[in-house]
């Protein structure tokens, strides 16, 4: 079996990031044919055999095509393959949206490994109803604002956070509780998954899930990907947490030092708003805090209401 092979080389497999144990696999793939052929286990000095015996061409060849496949993996334009969602490599979740309000197309890949571990990027396409959530990575100032605004409308929205943010926004997040909003796991550390090793993200989910536990006495209940990046062990991780994987179907460049005017904002989310929404925002710069009541306003003027992100976890 390929997948004992691992500890035939010691390898420590989970410590490895997501590219290299797939090379890893596909060398370990070659190397299993190898033994169907030859019932002999290769060693270094087996490769010298093989490339010096009089089946130079063969072995050659064979060597040849573990080297094309792991440098592949290795290249940026593996990589491009890989993150695009194809084959069985980190997903980078993405969409194509529309101006028609109807659901964006979303990365087929991604929505596969959704659906088989019970993650969610939108809710009942039958309903015009949408969703908030928020991204909070640090504080800049603009949450505060944020969460007036929902209190005055009696409205519930899910907070993805960080370690950092749990560590520095006690008051922030005691007063999220307390108007009934919903934290969410954004891992601890915010580790680019094809960077990380499995077992790094496998630690900075449980880190933040048990630390937020442990100073607030209540459970997490979603988990968001950092960067929407993510593959199917990794969600599978947290849905063994007992965590619903909740990621988006509508988002535009509000990070950084981009501050757009609320009267734009609201026209790009008024254009690509539709049924069973998942919005991502982010509070980085003051846009959403800004733009916020308007697009209230809008969305409802419009006949949607704005759920409560309970509908997006399992039935009880």
């Amino acid at each position: 079996d390929v997948q004992d092979y691992p500890a035939k080389f010691s390898v420590k497999y989970s410590r490895l990031t997501h590219r290299k144990r797939q090379a890893f696999v596909i060398i370990c793939q070659f190397y299993h044919i190898y033994l169907m052929h030859t019932n002999k286990y290769i060693t270094g000095s087996a490769i010298m055999k093989i490339i010096s015996s009089s089946k130079k061409s063969m072995g050659l060849f064979v060597l040849g095509i573990v080297l094309a496949v792991s440098i592949f993996l290795f290249s940026s334009f593996g990589h491009q393959i890989i993150t695009s969602g194809t084959g069985t490599g980190v997903v980078s979740w993405g969409l194509r949206h529309n101006n028609n309000h109807t659901t964006p197309e979303g990365n087929a890949k991604g929505i596969e490994i959704l659906n088989n571990n019970g993650g969610k990027y939108i809710g009942n396409t039958d309903e015009k109803k949408i969703y908030l959530t928020f991204d909070l990575g640090y504080e800049a100032g603009y949450t505060e604002k944020v969460l007036d605004t929902l209190k005055q409308n009696n409205l519930k929205a899910v907070f993805f956070i960080t370690g950092n943010y749990l560590e520095k926004e006690p008051d922030l997040i005691a007063r999220m509780i307390a108007d009934g909003h919903y934290i969410g796991n954004h891992t601890y550390y915010h580790r680019d998954c094809e960077k990380a090793s499995f077992a790094e993200i496998q630690e900075d989910i449980t880190k933040l899930q048990s630390a937020f536990s442990e100073k607030y006495g209540i459970t997490m209940q979603f988990y968001r990907p950092p960067q929407g990046k993510f593959y199917d062990d990794v969600i599978a991780e947290a849905n063994g947490l007992g965590l619903t994987t909740l990621l988006w179907s509508f988002a535009y460049e509000d990070w950084g030092d981009n501050v757009i005017p609320a009267e734009t904002a609201v026209s790009k989310i008024m254009a690509r708003i539709h049924p069973g929404a998942v919005f991502l925002l982010h509070l980085a710069n003051e846009t959403n805090s800004n733009m916020l009541p308007f697009a209230i306003e809008s969305i409802q003027s419009e006949g949607y209401t704005i759920g409560d992100p309970i509908d997006l976890l399992p039935a009880a």
